[in-house]
């Protein structure tokens, strides 16, 4: 094996354990929101959920227009940190290294509080 495979397996592996470590704390997080864990492991129905949830489901093919889908996934990363006591600070996390801050949502300590 020379480098140049041994840096895109590297690269492989690298990728598919942070795919795991997302879908994992989405799992955790959708379980602290008092809905069915396994959502978090399917696709693109994790986020039409966290649409649903935070915001509004009709907009969620707002995700794919490209300036819309930045401030639609800024809106959501906002109403998830808040929905779990979160400050700006981390809200600006939560958008740019959700990869970090998932697992902070997911297995810290914060409790989700939604409104009935």
């Amino acid at each position: 094996m020379n480098i140049g495979e041994f840096v895109i397996l590297a690269g492989l592996v690298l990728c598919f354990a942070g795919i795991a470590v997302v879908h994992v704390s989405l799992y955790k997080i959708f379980k602290k929101m008092r809905l069915p864990g396994y959502y978090g492991l399917i696709p693109f129905w994790n986020g039409f959920v966290l649409f649903r949830e935070l915001w509004w489901g009709r907009l969620f093919f707002l995700i794919f227009i490209p300036i819309a889908g930045l401030f639609a996934a800024e809106i959501i990363s906002s109403k998830l940190a808040y929905g779990f006591g979160k400050g700006d600070g981390f809200t600006a996390g939560l958008f740019l290294f959700p990869i970090l801050f998932l697992p902070v949502l997911a297995f810290g300590d914060s409790c989700y509080q939604y409104d009935e």
